[in-house]
């Protein structure tokens, strides 16, 4: 006769999932670092192909990009939280400071430290804001009965 913990990671290998924790982390990770930069990177392909074929001002592009990065986040943030049963807030803010890192490293290697001419402070500030309301959407999106353990 199995034991249950061999009949549960048996379950939950044929489901398609991962039994072992550090594995589902680290799928869970994963998962949404594709999901947030392939909708970033679609976004930004849609955008360009707007300011392509519209007469869109060029001075729009910034701010487009910043909504392009900030939707990455968002969906990041969300889908981390989604595969967390607690701290989802956090776990949202965590992601939106893993890419606040990871703008000012680029800034760093693009050229020097970002400073508040250039915009990628307020950019930063976006990224976020995005990750810990991706976050809150995964954290309000739960059964009222299931927040309270």
């Amino acid at each position: 006769m199995k034991s249950r913990t061999v009949r549960s990671r048996t379950a939950a290998r044929k489901r398609g999932r991962p039994a072992d924790p550090k594995t589902r982390l680290m799928f869970c990770i994963v998962r949404s670092f594709l999901l947030g930069t392939v909708s970033c990177a679609l976004l930004l392909c849609i955008l360009s192909l707007i300011f392509e074929k519209t007469t869109l001002p060029l001075t729009l592009v910034r701010p487009a990009a910043c909504l392009a990065a900030s939707v990455g986040v968002y969906l990041s943030g969300w889908d981390l939280a989604q595969g967390f049963a607690r701290y989802k807030l956090l776990i949202g803010l965590g992601c939106g400071f893993f890419y606040c890192l990871c703008l000012l490293a680029a800034a760093l290697f693009a050229g020097g430290i970002a400073s508040p001419t250039t915009g990628n402070l307020s950019l930063a500030a976006a990224i976020l804001l995005s990750g810990m309301a991706g976050g809150a959407t995964a954290a309000l999106r739960q059964p009222v009965s299931s927040r309270r353990d």
